[in-house]
């Protein structure tokens, strides 16, 4: 689960972005879902990355009503002792 305040309220379409800022590996990340309390509304299932190169790094949620508690999922693919460093945006389109 993504820790802090979300800025995901209102129906829309909502993209999260994953951004490599340092590290000795590359992110793999799997996808994202979207669940209100513990309703799933929203996902996106695609192999993307984050290193020295992007590649499909951006996940778009379509939010079909008004999010009372949302709770935002990301899922990667890992192995132990990989280091990777970076931010998550979410904006609204």
């Amino acid at each position: 689960e993504i820790a802090g305040p979300l800025p995901i309220k209102a129906a829309g379409t909502y993209v999260v972005k994953f951004t490599y800022t340092r590290g000795s590996h590359q992110l793999v990340i799997k996808g994202v879902r979207l669940y209100d309390g513990s309703r799933l509304i929203a996902e996106d299932m695609h192999d993307g990355t984050t290193g020295i190169k992007h590649n499909k790094n951006e996940y778009s949620l379509e939010v079909p009503a008004k999010v009372k508690v949302p709770k935002l999922e990301a899922i990667f693919h890992m192995p132990q002792n990989r280091d990777s460093y970076g931010t998550i945006s979410i904006q609204k389109k």
